[in-house]
């Protein structure tokens, strides 16, 4: 087998001679080096070619995410990134409305928009406004799927934070009364 080289004696080779000491064997190879077999995977790493929406565990996994994450700490204030929670957990209840023909499909984007509205609280914006808008919010989310409790407390808490949030009276209107309906209701009975 062929001596391996020095870091010094491969930075001194062309590319043609590099290539011709790897095919030799005297450049070492790395087991953590992207192969045939793991390219999908190790792409699969990389925020910018991901398929999927990382999990939080992959925040702390993940080193590429991780520094995402840590950027985007530190270059946005709690109301900006309250905000840029609450337009995602907005696409995912828009995602959510559209999805009436798949019920798994459609409590999957529910559930993932009640989660951006509620990492929005979690930064502590401190804006009446935006916090107001984030509980609203996700009580509306929390109206599609049944969740009765969540929207009366987050539609109270909303109105306390600002009066002014007409669509968190709304919400809380519209699910109080679903609640006393009786089973036999059929709309069509209702006066014009």
């Amino acid at each position: 087998m062929a001596t391996p080289l020095t870091r010094d004696e491969m930075s001194d080779l062309d590319d043609a001679a590099f290539f011709e000491a790897y095919k030799q064997g005297r450049i070492e190879r790395r087991e953590d080096v992207w192969t045939a077999e793991n390219f999908e995977e190790e792409m699969e790493k990389l925020p910018l070619f991901m398929t999927h929406d990382p999990t939080p565990e992959e925040f702390v996994t993940n080193p590429h995410l991780a520094a995402m994450q840590q950027a985007f700490e530190q270059d946005m204030d709690p109301v900006e990134r309250a905000d840029y929670h609450k337009d995602h957990g907005n696409k995912a209840y828009k995602d959510a409305l559209q999805a009436k023909h798949s019920l798994k499909l459609q409590r999957s984007h529910v559930r993932k928009a009640i989660e951006c509205y509620t990492e929005g609280l979690k930064e502590k914006s401190r804006d009446p406004v935006m916090d107001s808008a984030l509980l609203s919010n996700r009580a509306a989310a929390n109206l599609i799927i049944g969740n009765n409790r969540r929207v009366i407390v987050d539609c109270s808490q909303a109105v306390q934070l600002n009066r002014k949030n007409i669509k968190a009276y709304f919400r809380c209107v519209a699910q109080r009364s679903t609640m006393c309906l009786p089973k036999s209701f059929v709309p069509s009975t209702v006066p014009r």
